[in-house]
């Protein structure tokens, strides 16, 4: 990930943390939490395995939160 995309990133996860926080559940906020600190933290790093293990993580909980949120499995059905 570059710098940019980690900015955004970390901006977009605390938005949505912020936004659907009532609705998430203590696990998701936590981990919303680990990885926006992860991001942070190797924001300043350059691209390293790091960075893509935790943009990986982004997406996999990106996929939580939209299917916490959206009830996309109920519309499935």
């Amino acid at each position: 990930m570059k710098k940019r995309n980690v900015e955004n990133s970390v901006l977009m996860l605390k938005k949505l943390r912020d936004t659907h926080h009532c609705q998430l559940d203590i696990s998701v906020v936590d981990e919303l939490n680990q990885v926006i600190a992860e991001l942070e933290k190797v924001s300043e790093e350059a691209e390293s395995a790091d960075m893509q293990a935790v943009g990986l993580r982004v997406l996999q909980l990106l996929g939580v939160v939209i299917s916490v949120v959206s009830n996309i499995k109920d519309l499935m059905k």
